[in-house]
């Protein structure tokens, strides 16, 4: 199959899908696979994303978002682009019905959110981490168990996580009579040809 085809016809679904919902699209970050996308991809789902000027699209920086990690080049980025025209929004604080929902950046210091009591937290917490991953990302690209309790005291009860490209099921936490689930979606566009690419 031609990828770029089959792409766009798996965000025309996504746009139906909300649409027909009523709903809005809040993406995990990493939107965009690279910060220099060509401008064959862009263009083309630019002419897609007009078609569905109802349905709202938005998603936070993530770290193919950016150029060299350096979010003072956020402005010379395709993502940077997309937020230019409007073409997507920026999620900082967002309410969908009687749902706040925040989707932090992927520079943003995850540690000391956690720990500013001062923050009010969203129900809905959407970030482009890892959960309890040691091998990769480190204290700064992971959620750790104690970060998920501590957030679920201060009032978070679902917990949406990018990054990791692989799909698992929902984790639900439970202290003190209050509940938090975890839920790692993955990707749902293949990057390649390998076999289990095809299944997402």
């Amino acid at each position: 199959d031609n990828i770029l085809e089959t792409h766009l016809q798996k965000w025309k679904q996504i746009f139906q899908m909300a649409s027909d919902c009523d709903a809005t699209i809040v993406v995990l970050s990493d939107l965009l696979d690279s910060c220099d996308t060509n401008y064959k991809v862009i263009n083309a789902f630019i002419k897609l994303r007009k078609q569905y000027p109802e349905v709202i699209l938005t998603t936070a920086w993530g770290n193919h978002d950016e150029k060299n990690g350096n979010v003072m080049l956020r402005e010379e980025t395709a993502l940077g682009n997309l937020f230019e025209t409007e073409t997507v929004v920026h999620t900082n604080n967002l309410s969908v019905g009687y749902n706040n929902i925040q989707n932090l950046d992927y520079s943003e210091d995850i540690l000391a959110y956690v720990e500013n009591k001062e923050i009010k937290k969203p129900r809905i917490l959407c970030a482009h981490l890892f959960y309890d991953n040691a091998f990769y990302g480190g204290v700064q690209h992971n959620i750790t168990p104690e970060m998920a309790y501590s957030l679920m005291e201060q009032g978070v009860e679902y917990i949406f996580l990018g990054h990791d490209h692989k799909n698992y099921q929902p984790l639900t936490l439970e202290r003190n009579g209050k509940t938090l689930t975890i839920h790692r979606p993955g990707a749902i566009f293949r990057k390649k040809r390998a076999g289990y690419e095809f299944n997402r």
